[in-house]
């Protein structure tokens, strides 16, 4: 019976490098295949020891950070009104943030939709971050979404300073 570890790996350029976490074996993978990848892609790779390794080629240039974050999201709905729900934010970056709405009831924002995010980068902080977001992807109740690019310079500074002094 194989055993079955866990990783991530960051594809750079058109290369991984493949650990194995039961014997230390080391070798550089070619990732051709993987270089059209917008996200991430789960591979298994099976080491010469025996020991499955199951891992994702990461292609994010920022890394999530999981959290765990009360804020608001603020988006026009269908009827053309504003509306606002409370999220549960799950992971962050510099660049964009997974999300889940806490009420999903008279809300069905779409991918495409433009919206406002409002939290506290940290549960110790007095201050509010305000971002304006695009959302990507919804899975079941999992929102995606990616930060737009002309934000508030000392909102992207304080995020970047908690995200990389706390977790």
């Amino acid at each position: 019976m194989d055993k079955i570890s866990f990783g991530i790996y960051k594809l750079d350029g058109s290369e991984f490098a493949f650990h194995c976490q039961q014997c230390g074996y080391k070798k550089q993978i070619n990732g051709k295949n993987f270089q059209k990848l917008k996200y991430y892609r789960k591979v298994r790779i099976k080491c010469k020891c025996g020991t499955l390794q199951r891992f994702i080629l990461e292609r994010r240039k920022n890394d999530r950070i999981a959290v765990k974050l009360p804020g608001v999201f603020y988006h026009t709905g269908a009827n053309g009104k504003p509306d606002f729900k409370n999220i549960d934010i799950n992971d962050v970056s510099t660049r964009g943030m997974c999300f889940q709405i806490s009420d999903i009831s008279n809300c069905a924002p779409a991918a495409g939709n433009k919206v406002l995010i409002v939290f506290k980068p940290n549960s110790k902080a007095s201050s509010l971050i305000s971002k304006q977001a695009s959302i990507k992807n919804v899975q079941d109740n999992n929102y995606h979404v990616e930060f737009s690019k002309n934000g508030n310079p000392c909102d992207n500074l304080l995020l970047k300073i908690s995200l990389y002094s706390n977790y």
